[in-house]
């Protein structure tokens, strides 16, 4: 499509694609459409269903690491375990500066498990626009990935939370 518009052709050269995936659109829409209120759909509830189904397969490829879908869904688990332990619970919100890489998937994961909400904070930002983000969400805790420890150290002390504010940025344990 060498054009702005698209024409009928380009239609029918897209349709095999579609077609294809049709199955996946076709399930997903299911999954949106559902309104039953006793029936949890998340995030953490779709990894479990997958650690179980799928327990041996790749849910995570990454430069030169395969993590399987069980060993991410244990985690997930620990993830959410420490996020409890630290007295989260349904309804919170974390902030999570990390880079892309399987640990920022891994706290998602836990996080939605105990049904505690991820504010995802630009990796780029700085100073006083890395403070007004997190101050925007209030969040219960800021997850900082270790290459970030430095710009976050720098707005900390400018933090204002309801509570008090816990940041982590410990080393989350791989599979």
């Amino acid at each position: 499509m060498t054009q702005d518009n698209v024409s009928p052709r380009d239609i029918a050269r897209s349709l095999p694609g579609i077609l294809r995936r049709f199955p996946a659109i076709a399930k997903g829409y299911y999954y949106y459409s559902v309104k039953n209120e006793n029936k949890d759909l998340t995030l953490g509830t779709l990894v479990d269903r997958n650690a179980e189904k799928y327990g041996h397969r790749p849910a995570i490829l990454f430069e030169d690491r395969s993590i399987t879908w069980r060993e991410f869904n244990g985690w997930a688990n620990r993830i959410a375990g420490f996020l409890k332990t630290e007295g989260l619970i349904r309804g919170d919100t974390i902030a999570v500066f990390l880079e892309n890489r399987p640990e920022l998937l891994a706290v998602v994961a836990g996080a939605a498990k105990v049904g505690v909400a991820c504010a995802m904070l630009n990796t780029s930002q700085k100073g006083r626009v890395l403070e007004h983000s997190i101050n925007l969400v209030s969040p219960k805790m800021v997850v900082v990935g270790e290459e970030l420890v430095e710009a976050f150290d720098g707005v900390k002390a400018d933090i204002r939370t309801s509570t008090p504010t816990h940041s982590c940025s410990w080393p989350i344990p791989t599979p």
